[in-house]
């Protein structure tokens, strides 16, 4: 369903999705692997539908993600700054979006 809904991009939809899913894992009902694989595909898209998806999900969920594996963490704020200055080089002079710095700054929070 999520992916069905992500194709036709309903918005409302993806995001609720999402939330349901932060919610399991805050119940304990889905592993964070799950959730780590969703937030790795979102940041391989990485475009703005996506940026909203993860920035609900950081927003639910960032701070137990943290906790439970901060390696995996590690390497999704890695992914993330590579895929961020490939998007800011490609725009040329063009600043990032206002999502993009909010985005940005979360994880800086999140890893510190």
């Amino acid at each position: 369903a999520f992916e069905e809904a992500y194709a036709q991009e309903g918005v409302h939809v993806c995001i609720n999705a999402a939330l349901l899913l932060a919610h399991l894992y805050n119940f304990r009902a889905v592993h964070c692997t799950v959730v780590y694989e969703l937030i790795r595909r979102l940041v391989r898209r990485f475009g703005e539908l996506e940026l909203q998806l993860l920035l609900k999900l950081l927003t639910s969920i960032g701070t137990q993600l943290r906790v439970d594996d901060p390696f995996a963490l590690g390497e999704i704020i890695k992914l993330v700054q590579q895929k961020a200055s490939s998007t800011e080089s490609a725009c040329g002079d063009a600043p990032p979006s206002a999502r993009l710095r909010v985005f940005l700054q979360m994880l800086a929070d999140l890893k510190n």
